[in-house]
């Protein structure tokens, strides 16, 4: 007897523990959770748009910056005088329009014969060119105060610098990319959930975030689900053939779908300083009751 009432205490165990293995490989492998995700943010690239010697660099390397702030200046020498140069040739064009339109007006007064009308379309195409060189020259003087005020560059966003490798003294070209700014309004989590799981998604479904240290758990909701992905089983090959690579038929791995998470507004700003574009974090979709 006690050794039957031992026997059905096994198969109970054993049976507990096969129904306990079953419902957690089914909850890893069809629950609504990953821990394939990503902490993500924009990034502005900052570049020189003028070409010249840096003056001074008044940040370093992951500073924080507010939006507006000088961050670094271009020696403006050669922009200055090219503002005073575009000044003077304006003025110069303006006292030749002056003495064309002048000398237009008085000769259509003259009767035709003081002066041939040969002479009087000569005088009215050279006010004509006069005044075009005039509208170029104030372009010309625009373009020279723009290219002065970008000698000094401005954070255009709050955020932390990062990657900074320049140093006062070097020499910037036109383009050059100079550091990078992470906006720190902009973090989000981009998740990777398997299509096994896409019922459990929905736009404004809350979740919980958990990064990868695990001290503390975020809210956040579901804003965008990817709607396409690479077929990475197929392309086209040699004479524009579909070129479908063999696949193994007992094995067949989940696609991962991108899901992009806004955190919650009042946890990011409590939090905005521990996060770290890039790291890694848990995300499990909150089910309904």
């Amino acid at each position: 007897m006690k050794t039957t009432a031992k026997g059905l205490v096994i198969i109970v165990i054993c049976f507990s523990a096969i129904l306990c293995i079953y419902k957690l490989w089914n909850y890893y492998t069809f629950g609504p959770w990953t821990r394939d995700a990503k902490i993500r943010a924009e990034v502005i690239q900052a570049t020189s748009e003028v070409s010249g010697r840096l003056e001074t660099l008044r940040i370093k390397d992951n500073q924080f910056v507010k939006k507006g702030d000088v961050l670094l200046t271009i020696d403006k020498s050669d922009y200055t005088i090219n503002v005073e140069r575009a000044l003077s040739q304006l003025e110069i064009l303006k006292t030749q329009k002056a003495q064309a339109q002048s000398q237009y007006e008085r000769r259509m007064r003259l009767s035709n014969i003081a002066i041939t009308k040969e002479d009087l379309e000569t005088s009215r195409i050279k006010l004509e060119e006069l005044n075009g060189q005039l509208r170029k020259a104030r372009t010309d003087l625009k373009k020279s105060e723009l290219d002065l005020t970008r000698t000094t560059i401005r954070a255009p966003a709050d955020g932390y610098i990062t990657n900074l490798n320049t140093r006062e003294g070097s020499y910037i070209s036109a383009g050059q990319s100079l550091f990078a700014l992470v906006d720190i309004n902009s973090f989000y989590i981009l998740a990777y959930f398997e299509e096994t799981k896409l019922a459990f998604l929905d736009l404004g479904k809350k979740v919980v975030i958990t990064p990868y240290g695990g001290q503390d758990t975020w809210g956040g909701e579901i804003t965008g689900i990817g709607r396409a992905i690479v077929d990475q089983s197929a392309s086209t090959g040699e004479q524009m053939l579909k070129d479908v690579k063999p696949n193994y038929p007992w094995v067949r791995l989940a696609q991962r779908i991108p899901v992009r998470i806004a955190i919650t507004p009042e946890q990011l700003s409590s939090i905005e300083n521990r996060l770290v574009a890039g790291t890694t974090c848990t995300v499990k979709v909150v089910e309904s009751l």
